[in-house]
């Protein structure tokens, strides 16, 4: 538990020097290299004792370096086990890649999607938010968010075959990764407004109805066409609700009014009005006072950031592939953190098909981003404060004192060895 506690303290403390509005560009780089790195040490430090499964991903890899034929996994995260088995590497080099790959997607991601004022932030919210938790235990699944991590960044740009290929690969690892191909097809309706609201608003709503009703009549024929994950099926716990209905709501109460928030806030600073009355009139006058900054709303073309380390020959297939400028942030994070909600709302008493929202909460971090670049930057800060602290309290509660992804106590990979 120390060691949590001291990732926890040194992040806090990146993101609360970086409140100061005159920290340079390289001094916030600085900060989310340190606090990424700092997470991705101590994820791929662990040992197979921390984490649920992290036992089963020690057997695996000893299958791998037993030449075994068999492999109870798909078949490029027994690729990547059998590559490593042959080279000699012992068990712990599996998270050492797994927490370099993924450390390193999410700085990508920040770098190029996210405002540089907001990087500590993003990186605390990672910590709170239970996605470093999560990744020590489910570390195959987060080989593929990896992966997808980097689909999203390419897709912004409009490198599209090479999203999709990262896309393969990342099923390869983990067929849950088979959830983002939803993203294009929802980035694609939010051109046309009226209709992107109306299947927002139903399946919204239809999310809580689903938590009501119960998931499991819904999910078991998907699980029963796979044979690899029948086993589920007779785990009462993988389908039984965490608690009451109560319970599930005040858990993903946050994520919920911060994407419902966002989104009004961007609603307003686009110039729309909901209601018109006096009322609304004097909350977005004190929100935007004294004007806003306007983000970023479509994503350079990589060409721009990376001219100094390819060659002519990549700048140049760079340039057919990306175009002029990439999509637009603002719709782009508002199709994925429509989809990370729905999926958090509707399946949380359904372990299996929960863990399908780790691949969409990084959506919800750039939407929260983008709509506080539009407010006035003091209430920016007390508000991005009030969201730290809510997931804080409910992240220590779930991990700590629930036991959630069973990461305690933390023991490093010397206990492999």
């Amino acid at each position: 538990m120390f060691v949590y506690l001291v990732v926890f303290f040194v992040l806090a403390l990146l993101y609360g020097v970086s409140l100061f509005d005159r920290l340079t560009f390289r001094m916030r780089m600085l900060f989310m290299i340190l606090g990424l790195g700092l997470m991705g040490a101590v994820n791929g430090l662990r040992s197979s004792f921390v984490g649920t499964d992290s036992l089963m991903y020690a057997h695996l890899y000893q299958q791998a370096q037993q030449h075994s034929s068999y492999c109870a996994s798909n078949i490029g995260y027994c690729v990547l086990n059998r590559g490593f088995a042959a080279l000699g590497f012992p068990f712990p080099i599996i998270f050492v890649f797994e927490s370099l790959l993924l450390y390193t997607a999410f700085g990508f991601f920040f770098y190029f999607l996210i405002s540089s004022k907001y990087w500590s932030f993003a990186t605390l919210f990672l910590y709170v938010s239970q996605t470093f938790f999560a990744a020590m235990n489910a570390s195959r699944q987060f080989f593929a968010v990896s992966l997808c991590l980097f689909a999203f960044l390419l897709f912004a740009r409009r490198l599209y075959w090479w999203a999709l290929t990262c896309v393969i690969i990342a099923i390869s690892i983990h067929v849950s990764a088979v959830v983002v191909l939803a993203l294009p097809i929802l980035y694609i309706l939010t051109r046309y407004k009226k209709v992107f609201i109306t299947f927002g608003i139903v399946t919204f709503c239809g999310s809580f109805i689903l938590r009501i009703v119960g998931a499991r009549a819904l999910m078991v024929p998907f699980i029963a066409a796979m044979p690899k994950y029948r086993h589920y099926l007779s785990n009462d716990k993988e389908f039984a609700n965490q608690g009451s209905l109560l319970y599930s709501l005040v858990v993903n109460a946050i994520p919920n009014v911060v994407f419902l928030s966002a989104l009004l806030v961007l609603w307003w600073s686009a110039g729309h009005v909901l209601t018109h009355t006096k009322l609304e009139y004097r909350i977005r006058k004190f929100i935007f006072k004294g004007g806003h900054e306007r983000s970023q709303c479509y994503a350079d073309t990589l060409v721009i950031r990376y001219h100094h380390i390819f060659s002519e020959k990549w700048m140049r297939l760079f340039r057919r592939s990306a175009g002029k400028s990439g999509l637009n942030l603002v719709r782009l994070a508002s199709a994925g953190s429509l989809l990370y909600v729905i999926i958090l709302n509707g399946f949380s008493g359904v372990q299996i098909a929960l863990r399908l929202s780790d691949y969409f909460l990084i959506f919800l971090i750039m939407l929260a981003c983008l709509a506080f670049s539009r407010i006035r930057p003091v209430l920016g800060k007390y508000l991005q404060s009030i969201v730290l602290l809510g997931y804080t309290v409910l992240c220590f509660y779930l991990i700590f004192v629930l036991g959630h992804h069973e990461v305690i106590p933390y023991t490093s990979f010397m206990a492999d060895l």
